[in-house]
């Protein structure tokens, strides 16, 4: 093995050089991995879907009314929520800031068909 020492800007560093007889081990390629099984995202209506408070496929709405918006989401299995335009949020939040460009509890603002807000339930 051959040891060289340089000398850069007054920092003396030591470099080792393998002899030029050595063979380099070549690593085998690693194992081919598996396809990535998908990940199931619950969404914080998970436990009003399991306890009875929501159902799969229920709508919900909010209507702001000095607005004079109503948007609608329907609830996933998984418990996340589906805009109509088909954008899915883990939380009621998420769904009220998109639609409305602001930080909204979503469980307040969100109401079922009959008027009842989520935090409600």
């Amino acid at each position: 093995m051959n040891i060289r020492i340089l000398n850069l800007a007054g920092n003396v560093t030591c470099v080792l050089i393998a002899p030029s007889s050595a063979k380099s081990k070549v690593s085998p390629a690693p194992p081919a991995r598996r396809p990535a099984r998908r990940r199931t995202v619950w969404g914080d209506l998970a436990p009003y879907l399991a306890d009875g408070r929501l159902h799969v496929g229920q709508r919900l709405q909010w209507l702001r009314e000095q607005l004079g918006q109503l948007h609608h989401t329907t609830v996933l299995a998984t418990g996340c929520v589906r805009l109509d335009d088909g954008r899915v949020f883990r939380s009621l939040s998420g769904a009220a800031r998109a639609v409305s460009g602001i930080s909204e509890s979503g469980p307040r603002v969100w109401r079922t068909e009959k008027g009842i807000a989520v935090r409600d339930l």
